[in-house]
């Protein structure tokens, strides 16, 4: 579990460095993997707020993203 918090934290930092240098004008690179993720992203969280899957089920498969994501 702590392994996974961790992964969340250096998520948050590069999401904050990402959003640093768009405000500075750099442009945004989409690369496919990150758009892909991020659709897998956001299917779990639609899921679990329409009350399709569990606290545990989300957690589980937001793990095994950011796992295979590297």
């Amino acid at each position: 579990m702590w392994n996974f918090f961790d992964c969340l934290q250096k998520e948050e930092v590069g999401v904050r460095q990402q959003a640093l240098k768009m405000i500075m004008g750099e442009k945004k690179v989409k690369v496919v993997k990150i758009v892909e993720l991020q659709a897998k992203i956001n299917l779990s969280r639609s899921l679990f707020n329409q009350n399709q899957i569990t606290l545990p089920e989300l957690l589980t498969g937001l793990s095994f993203l950011i796992g295979t994501s590297k």
